[in-house]
């Protein structure tokens, strides 16, 4: 989910979007084994703290498709790092 600040976009149904259909596509090449979900979710928050730091609100939006991403993963159960 994302971060209970998210009051502060000005489109949350728009960055739900997006993040879900960012979810898909990693999903997507999670099956072609090329990276594991769980790893491309961690990868982008890590790039969210980084950019929250010269961008709070990018920092959030990036944040919010990272906890979608590690969401999808946990529901999806078949990463090697669960």
């Amino acid at each position: 989910r994302c971060p209970e600040n998210t009051a502060r976009l000005q489109n949350p149904a728009l960055v739900r979007a997006i993040g879900n259909a960012l979810a898909v596509f990693a999903t997507l090449m999670q099956r072609g084994g090329t990276v594991p979900l769980d790893e491309m979710a961690r990868m982008l928050g890590i790039y969210a703290v980084v950019t929250s730091e010269s961008s709070p609100q990018e920092g959030l939006l990036l944040g919010c498709w990272a906890a979608i991403l590690r969401d999808a993963a946990q529901v999806g159960g078949d990463s090697p790092h669960s």
